[in-house]
């Protein structure tokens, strides 16, 4: 709902914090990012610290945040991250803020978590003392994330990913993400988009990767997802290619049965098709494996 109108809104918080902004949910908000903004800085309270890593519109938080007599704390102003090391499934990072300095391990992939994570210490650093986690504590705890949906990875043959990428900005960071986490692998792409997304900014996005795609649908009450044949329609307006399979199960089925043992599969694009696929393949291929 943005920020304004957002059913939290009436909670008095310790710290507020907005990540970053984009094209998302614009029914409410509006359609232009300096509006966007403003909405989301409508969660800004007196005397109530605000975090964010908003590059785009900035100005309209950090004026609302003066408005209000909120102090505005900027993450790209204060928070430094170096060694950005990538790993087979994670990545380790230093976070060098006013107050501390954090040896950080995600468990994650994509280089956008480093900024989540620094977004997520400088706004932990804003608690009082009694709520407040060591730098012990927070470390230990970036060791042990778990994101289900957002870059989501499982070792297999062939490995898969799931990620929630459901509007333009996300598809952006993770075409980026999977390009830097897996040089030189080809993926197999299985998609679905709400009729109420923006396919062809997804689809532009994702088309950069060295894929082959599989379209699909999913049952949703209130929702509809866009059809398969269209969403085929759309990509080849950027010059690829991609197969429609309305059956979700049966998408991803072929999706895995086609791709070669050291390709990834990807599984993106609406939340229901990803909450999806995600249950059955933990139910019967993960759980299986584990056994």
């Amino acid at each position: 709902m943005g920020g304004t109108l957002d059913g939290t809104n009436v909670l008095r918080p310790e710290v507020c914090v907005i990540t970053n902004i984009g094209l998302d949910r614009t029914a409410v908000p509006g359609n232009v990012l300096e509006d966007i903004a403003l909405d989301k800085a409508g969660i800004a309270k007196r005397g109530v610290p605000l975090v964010s890593d908003v590059v785009d519109a900035r100005a309209q938080i950090e004026r609302t945040c003066e408005q209000v007599g909120a102090r505005f704390l900027s993450v790209r102003d204060l928070v430094q991250i170096e060694g950005r090391s990538g790993e087979r499934y994670g990545q380790s990072f230093t976070l060098t803020t006013p107050a501390d300095r954090y040896a950080i391990s995600l468990p994650v992939l994509g280089a956008f978590q480093q900024r989540n994570a620094a977004t997520a210490v400088l706004a932990l650093e804003q608690l009082d003392a009694a709520l407040r986690p060591s730098r012990e504590q927070i470390e230990a705890a970036m060791s042990r994330l778990v994101i289900p949906g957002r870059m989501e990875f499982f070792p297999s043959h062939p490995s898969v990913v799931f990620d929630i990428a459901h509007d333009p900005d996300k598809a952006r960071n993770l075409a980026g993400a999977l390009l830097q986490a897996f040089p030189g692998k080809r993926f197999t792409a299985v998609v679905a988009v709400g009729e109420n997304e923006d396919a062809k900014g997804i689809l532009s996005d994702l088309a950069r990767l060295p894929a082959n795609f599989i379209f699909t649908s999913f049952d949703a009450t209130g929702r509809a997802a866009i059809k398969p044949a269209r969403l085929a329609s759309i990509l080849e307006d950027f010059g690829a290619s991609g197969r429609a399979v309305s059956d979700p199960v049966e998408a991803f089925s072929i999706a895995r049965r086609n791709a070669a043992a050291a390709d990834v599969v990807l599984v993106t694009g609406s939340t229901y098709v990803v909450g999806i696929l995600r249950d059955w393949w933990l139910v019967n291929v993960h759980s299986s494996a584990q056994r």
